[in-house]
């Protein structure tokens, strides 16, 4: 298992399907806590929220993950990482 520290120093990743996130998670302590990187013109890390799934446009079943309540500002090291602009 990957220390936290050596999974947060891999590149940046986009899954887009259930199985890529969760082969991209599945290294971490499962006690590790995920926050959601928002909005880089006004970058705050929040929690995860509700998790549903419901139809996209062409009928394809899609698993939506939903903005949590607001924790911190995003921390510069990891707008950094994100290649966020600076503020």
């Amino acid at each position: 298992m990957r220390s936290n520290s050596e999974a947060a120093q891999q590149p940046p990743t986009q899954p887009r399907t259930v199985g890529q996130l969760i082969r991209l998670l599945e290294d971490f302590d499962e006690r590790t806590p995920v926050l959601l990187a928002l909005r880089p013109e006004f970058p705050f890390a929040h929690q995860a929220g509700d998790i549903v799934t419901g139809n996209s446009a062409d009928g394809t079943l899609v698993v939506f993950i939903a903005q949590g309540p607001q924790q911190s500002p995003l921390p510069y090291p990891v707008r950094n990482q994100l290649d966020w602009p600076p503020q």
